[in-house]
């Protein structure tokens, strides 16, 4: 009885903390502090079931954050000042710093576990997360640039016939985001230039490749990396805007029950603002 108490409040806490991240992406998304359940993604079959089950329990925990009525969610006004801290720590989380161990595959991931800790990557772990001594005062102004980005936003929900790509895209970020995370990393910090290979730099298995050629010709993303005759080099999209990293970021941040459409509204949002 005991244990099956525990358990439910582990629950009820897990789900008002994914709630509370999705909120955020849907303010960012629609401007909107009123999330209405039926929009909710289902990522886990149990997930709306147990929020609509244990509204009230899943209220209590997060009552100074949201509260939840029948048919949706709604955000407390204070639950904006929480969302720029959220974001910096997406952006640490998405992009690597110098100099910081290369990312593990989740194999290496699950294999290590059970390893003696590498005091090294603690230690790098540590910089990068918890201090922010990984990053440079240049990224960390461009990161100040890209949050100001996100939350001053205007909603511009995308047609109908841009959702599928917009979803392709995401999800095609979402299935390669080591690579991103390093090679946004190397762009951030400088150690990569346009025109320099990209190919030469990273390995790009064929999945990857076709995935790089498709955002370039079938997306209204600002390709990253050009493609010309099996040729794969950084582009000079960085280097004329900085911003154009927002829908790359964006596609790959986690807001664990945002709807597509809420994703794809904030990504077409992303490129439909205005260079700075």
């Amino acid at each position: 009885m005991f244990r099956e108490t525990v358990r439910k409040i582990v629950r009820w806490c897990d789900l008002a903390y994914d709630l509370q991240q999705t909120l955020y992406g849907h303010w960012l998304a629609e401007r909107s502090l009123r999330m209405p359940l039926s929009a909710l993604q289902r990522a886990d079959e149990n997930a709306v079931p147990d929020i609509i089950r244990y509204a009230s329990e899943i209220g209590d925990v997060s009552r100074k954050s949201f509260r939840i009525t029948k048919t949706e969610i709604v955000g407390r006004k204070s639950i904006k000042k929480e969302i720029p801290p959220y974001l910096f720590e997406q952006l640490t989380l998405l992009v690597s710093p110098p100099a910081y161990p290369p990312p593990q595959s989740r194999e290496e991931i699950v294999r290590s576990i059970d390893q003696p800790p590498d005091v090294a990557r603690e230690r790098a772990f540590v910089r990068r997360y918890e201090t922010q001594e990984s990053y440079s005062a240049s990224a960390l102004r461009l990161f100040d640039v890209l949050i100001k980005k996100l939350c001053a936003l205007e909603s511009a929900p995308p047609p109908l016939s841009d959702q599928p790509v917009l979803t392709s895209f995401c999800r095609s970020a979402q299935e390669h985001s080591y690579f991103w995370e390093v090679f946004v990393g190397d762009l951030v910090h400088g150690k990569l230039q346009a025109g320099d290979s990209a190919e030469g730099r990273y390995p790009l298995p064929h999945a990857l490749k076709c995935a790089l050629l498709w955002i370039e010709t079938c997306t209204k993303v600002p390709a990253l990396i050009h493609a010309c005759d099996n040729t794969f080099t950084v582009s000079h999209a960085f280097a004329q805007n900085q911003t154009v990293l927002l829908p790359y970021l964006a596609a790959r941040m986690q807001f664990p029950y945002l709807s597509d459409f809420s994703r794809n509204t904030l990504l077409y949002s992303c490129l439909a603002c205005k260079n700075p």
